[in-house]
């Protein structure tokens, strides 16, 4: 528990912009570190929302993939898991130094498999609930009836992404309220503002405050289509919109996730 405080206090270093200069590659492996630890503590869903974090920010991190798949895996999400498992196989060399991650690798997707016959001989009364989590699992043939969750994929609450080193913006008035669809949140209207409005979306996500989660991540989002901040990153607004599709998830609005 004392390690996940201290990674904690890393990752905020870098999401608040306290610590600048920072190597591209550092928060992935800080997220992947924390997964870590989550997996010996048996936190098992923060341990797969840390190692997708880590993900997005390096998709070659070949340890952040396999402690998701074992997340997932405990989680019972085995489709998604055994995916995971597949491609860190994929993306170990075949050498001698990396036989023993290629061990361990190829022993999770062995488990894998078998619980994955398990549940195709098992009657779908018997399947558990606990399969359908945090809507990330495939359709299942046993899945209990309701909306269908999304297919597995897309991109998890990214909790740290690009840092702002210009530290919190001035709050003013919106230019025009009538066409805000969050007036009550007043920040300006700059580039600094999105990055402020991101960051505290994703801090009300880790306190599992999604619906005003979700409101940060519209207010960013509007900004930018509304044309008050010009020459957007593309790739980064599509991060707030897969940000707050997981929001929508997480309150089981599936059409606005969608």
């Amino acid at each position: 528990e004392e390690c996940v405080k201290w990674f904690s206090k890393a990752l905020w270093l870098v999401q608040s912009g306290q610590a600048t200069g920072i190597p591209q590659e550092l928060p992935s492996i800080l997220h992947a570190n924390r997964a870590f630890a989550y997996i010996k503590l048996q936190k098992w869903s923060d341990a797969e929302l840390d190692a997708s974090a880590a993900l997005v920010l390096n998709a070659k991190n070949t340890k952040a993939k396999y402690r998701r798949a074992l997340a997932r895996h405990a989680l019972g999400q085995a489709e998604a898991a055994l995916e995971d498992a597949e491609e860190v196989l994929k993306e170990l060399p075949e050498s001698q130094t990396a036989s023993a991650s290629r061990k361990e690798a190829s022993d999770l997707c062995q488990r894998i498999i078998q619980s994955l016959e398990q549940q195709t001989h098992a009657p779908a009364t018997l399947m558990p609930e606990a399969q359908i989590s945090n809507g990330m699992s495939n359709q299942e043939e046993h899945k209990p009836p309701g909306p269908a969750p999304p297919a597995p994929g897309f991109k998890r609450m990214q909790i740290a992404e690009e840092s702002s080193d210009e530290g919190e913006p001035n709050q003013t008035e919106a230019t025009h309220p009538e066409d805000d669809p969050c007036p009550d949140i007043q920040i300006s209207e700059d580039r600094p503002a999105i990055q402020f409005a991101r960051d505290k979306a994703n801090e009300l996500f880790t306190k599992g405050n999604y619906e005003e989660s979700a409101k940060w991540f519209t207010k960013a989002i509007w900004l930018v289509k509304s044309g008050r901040v010009k020459e957007f990153p593309q790739d980064l607004e599509s991060i707030l919109h897969s940000n707050r599709a997981f929001a929508y998830i997480r309150m089981l609005k599936w059409k606005e996730a969608e």
